[in-house]
């Protein structure tokens, strides 16, 4: 059903709008401006949880009952955020 797909579309870009925005902002393309609106860890979970369940529902219905994520993300996927990168 179209409906069902757009409303998941409508949910994901909802759930994603912090992110999106920060990853535009800073990210892609970094903005001099001001900007004080960082995604929390919880907004970032909370999308990554959410395209987990759209990609496993869609390849379902593409191929069948047998839904691997293609990735699975390691126990503590924050590592990352918590061991600085970028040497000055």
């Amino acid at each position: 059903d179209p409906i069902l797909v757009c409303e998941d579309l409508l949910q994901l870009e909802k759930i994603s709008k912090v992110v999106k925005k920060y990853v535009n902002k800073r990210v892609a393309h970094y903005d001099k401006m001001d900007f004080n609106d960082y995604p929390s860890y919880e907004d970032l979970r909370k999308v990554l949880e959410f395209l987990k369940s759209v990609f496993q529902k869609y390849y379902r219905l593409l191929n069948g009952p047998q839904s691997p994520m293609l990735a699975e993300p390691s126990k503590d996927w924050l590592q990352i955020f918590k061991v600085p990168w970028i040497k000055s």
